[in-house]
């Protein structure tokens, strides 16, 4: 590195490790100085509002069309009455079948599902005694003979008979 002195020329003098010292202790001042100024630069930079209060007109006129581009335009309603409107679906092949007519409530019509659902559930509840009664009469009557013990799985059943075609 070349040494100038304050007038600009080149000093030649030998320097003492004291001044050498001295001349780096400055230049890192000046480095860190240097550094705390570019890191408050850049993070000034992506602030969006240090833009708003340097340059506030331009901003609106920027907000102003952006929000001019960005919100939809408004919708054109064009109101037909129902003849045209009937003669368009029928020549496009877009009509559909009206609704069916509600019909009256009447009682019956409302008690009816209602008494349908007892009607289920009894009959679900008379079908499941029944088969509990049927199951507890097969495994209790089928006895063991006297002297011989029940299998564990349950009592035996005769062997099938063997059939010969």
């Amino acid at each position: 590195m070349i040494d100038l002195d304050q007038e600009g020329e080149v000093d030649s003098s030998p320097k003492t490790a004291e001044q050498i010292r001295l001349e780096m202790r400055g230049i890192r001042r000046e480095l860190r100085a240097n550094v705390k100024d570019m890191v408050a630069n850049a993070s000034q930079m992506f602030d969006w509002k240090s833009y708003v209060r340097s340059f506030p007109w331009p901003s609106i006129a920027i907000a102003a069309v952006l929000g001019y581009v960005l919100v939809p335009r408004r919708m054109k309603v064009v109101a037909y009455d129902k003849a045209t409107l009937e003669n368009f679906l029928r020549e496009n092949r877009l009509v559909v079948a009206p609704p069916p007519e509600k019909r009256a409530s009447t009682v019956w019509g409302n008690v009816l599902p209602i008494l349908g659902g007892v009607a289920v559930r009894l009959a679900m509840s008379y079908a499941t005694r029944l088969g509990t009664q049927v199951l507890e009469q097969m495994t209790h009557q089928a006895p063991a003979a006297p002297g011989e013990r029940p299998a564990p799985g349950g009592p035996r059943r005769p062997a099938a008979a063997k059939r010969n075609f």
